[in-house]
């Protein structure tokens, strides 16, 4: 779960592009992160702020941070 902490921290929560969670990615599996409370906060306020979930937060963070980990690679 630290690397969750890792990747939320370092993604601009207010200008990570959406995903767009379908039913069916919604339905795969749950899982429960354990998040400091100040990160917890501003993953919660960027949420609202742009009208959608922390859990479509969380997973956008989690794309982008690997789509910018894997251009760093190819460069």
């Amino acid at each position: 779960m630290k690397l969750i902490v890792l990747i939320l921290k370092t993604v601009d929560l207010t200008t990570v592009p959406i995903l767009q969670l379908t039913s069916e990615i919604r339905s795969i599996a749950q899982t429960t992160v354990d998040l400091p409370r100040e990160l917890h906060r501003r993953l919660e306020k960027a949420a609202l702020s742009r009208g959608t979930s922390m859990n479509a937060m969380v997973n956008s963070a989690v794309v982008a941070f690997g789509k910018k980990k894997s251009i760093r690679r190819d460069d």
